[in-house]
């Protein structure tokens, strides 16, 4: 049974970027969000991550990739599609891995970027669609909640 969801926002917001799962998060807690959602700023969590996911049941990642895709697309994976999908250090500017963190403790989300170098504030294109993204992570945790 699914009573709570975990929304946790990775990245810094002084990479530009990166700091897109912050924002994310930042964002919903503005807005407001349903009973059973608990949002995150978790910033450069890393290992802290771990404790985290292990206290929820479910939870939902918003965090910045370099993949093969257009700057804002909307990704989502699975822990066990990482692999399949080659992002084996999707997490590398925390101070373990994404991808190794989820593979203790569960689940992941991922966004791509446009830039990531020391810059406050996210890029036109990704200021652009960060509505877009909060309403589909918020359309995410309401479908893992209506599995109570």
């Amino acid at each position: 049974m699914i009573d709570e969801v975990l929304v946790v926002g990775l990245g810094s917001t002084l990479m530009g970027d990166d700091g897109v799962g912050v924002r994310v998060v930042q964002k919903l807690a503005a807005e407001g969000v349903p009973e059973g959602v608990r949002l995150l700023e978790g910033g450069l969590m890393g290992m802290n991550l771990v404790y985290e996911l292990e206290e929820s049941p479910a939870a939902i990642i918003v965090d910045a990739a370099q993949m093969n895709c257009p700057p804002g697309t909307i990704r989502c994976f699975s822990p066990d599609e990482l692999a399949d999908e080659g992002i084996d250090r999707l997490g590398a500017a925390h101070s373990i891995g994404l991808q190794e963190a989820l593979t203790l403790a569960g689940l992941l989300g991922a966004r791509p970027v446009e830039t990531v170098e020391p810059r406050e504030g996210l890029s036109e294109t990704l200021e652009g669609v960060l509505v877009s993204v909060a309403e589909t992570v918020l359309s995410e945790a309401r479908s893992l909640l209506s599995r109570r």
